[in-house]
């Protein structure tokens, strides 16, 4: 049996479902565990969508009303486990472990991370997991909602960058993204999901990163930080880097760009993306952190001078000759 084909039954097999996704959930993880959800409420099933957030991305924060928090306490139903969107177990809440327990399928688009479940509808070639979701759910034989559809949109659009991360040879988003606007998604909608709507202390919040911004190795690598001194403009303003990310990808030459936030006083997450070949998901695997060939991230427990260090280290090899 192909893992689609057991993916398709697993949508069938179980009463309760439990549809879980990786802690500060994007557009693509919300957009899939939202999604999901309400096709299997339609199909008679019950299914809950458990998040912990935080959602403090702009664009998810309307989200947040639509998704339990607490583990529905019913134990005389046959109970199953989706993962969207999550490579690892460590990237699940922890008070929701318990329920990986039961039967668990996964569905990812990412190619590293650890194995874990049961049934695995895992494609590193797809660009989100929404796609693979909007596949699977017509697979399934569940004609979308408008709802779904724009779930599934706004997901899809998230991880593609709005679809300017789309190499040749496309057709499979532009396709997928074609029946989810017949099924009432409507992109104009989706891009002000993602870009609109911005409070005025993003923007300033934005400046604020761009001001501090250093270029290194014939300005083809892009370094920016924020400090915890930061987190009130940066929480009021929304926390999302998607836009400084495409700034920086818009300029000359740049091939890198690497964001460091003070999580705490010990402790940063790291953000990378690379616009073409150079891939920082294997830098991001190399400090137990995870991602895409050009999109990843890690933490790291120490001070940002300090990771910002042996990252110029790690990259220095790969900006020579």
């Amino acid at each position: 049996m192909k893992t689609t084909d057991a993916a398709i039954r697993f949508l069938s097999d179980y009463d309760r479902y439990f549809v879980l996704g990786h802690i500060e959930p994007d557009g693509d993880c919300a957009g899939s565990q939202l999604a999901i959800v309400s096709a299997l409420q339609r199909a008679g099933k019950k299914a809950a969508a458990l998040q912990t957030g935080p959602f403090d991305r702009p664009e998810t924060l309307a989200l947040d009303a639509m998704f339990e928090r607490d583990v529905p306490q019913e134990t005389n139903l046959s109970a199953a486990v989706i993962v969207c969107d999550c490579s690892t177990k460590d990237r699940i809440a922890p008070e929701y472990h318990g329920l990986l327990s039961f039967p668990t399928l996964i569905i990812d688009h990412h190619a590293s991370g650890e194995v874990f479940g049961d049934i695995r509808n895992v494609d590193s070639t797809a660009a989100s997991t929404t796609l693979l979701v909007a596949e699977l759910l017509e697979a399934h034989g569940s004609a979308l909602t408008e709802q779904e559809a724009e779930l599934l949109f706004f997901g899809l659009v998230t991880d593609t960058g709005y679809f300017r991360h789309c190499e040749k040879h496309s057709q499979r988003v532009f396709s997928a993204a074609a029946k989810l606007v017949a099924a009432g998604a409507s992109p104009k909608e989706a891009y002000q999901r993602m870009y609109g709507n911005r409070e005025f202390l993003h923007r300033k919040y934005l400046g604020l990163l761009l001001s501090r911004a250093e270029s290194f190795f014939g300005g083809r690598l892009v370094y920016t930080f924020q400090t915890l001194e930061d987190e009130e403009i940066a929480a009021v303003g929304g926390r999302s880097t998607d836009e400084l990310y495409g700034l920086f990808q818009t300029v000359k030459n740049v091939e890198v760009i690497l964001f460091v936030r003070e999580e705490s006083a010990d402790m940063c997450s790291v953000g990378l993306r690379s616009k073409r070949e150079i891939d920082v998901g294997a830098i991001a695997r190399q400090n137990n952190g995870g991602g895409h060939k050009l999109a990843s991230g890690f933490y790291f427990t120490g001070k940002k001078e300090e990771v910002k260090t042996i990252l110029l280290e790690t990259f220095a090899p790969l900006f020579q000759g």
